[in-house]
């Protein structure tokens, strides 16, 4: 499991699901404000994908994950 593009598609995934929620949203913020906020989401999901991952290195080191 490469550690990096694990981290990448969780806050990717999380970042497009918090902003297509509020799609409705962006149509009268514009696209700086859905930037923004996809950009926030992603910079926070990936922070906590690192925080799970590393409480669970040694689990998945001795399930031979990573």
């Amino acid at each position: 499991m490469d550690e990096k593009l694990f981290f990448h598609t969780v806050a990717t995934e999380t970042a497009k699901a918090y902003v297509s929620s509020n799609m409705p949203q962006y149509r009268t913020d514009g696209s700086q404000k859905f930037a923004e906020d996809f950009s926030e989401k992603y910079f926070e999901a990936y922070k906590v994908a690192q925080e799970v991952f590393d409480k669970n290195r040694v689990h998945l080191k001795a399930d031979k994950l990573i």
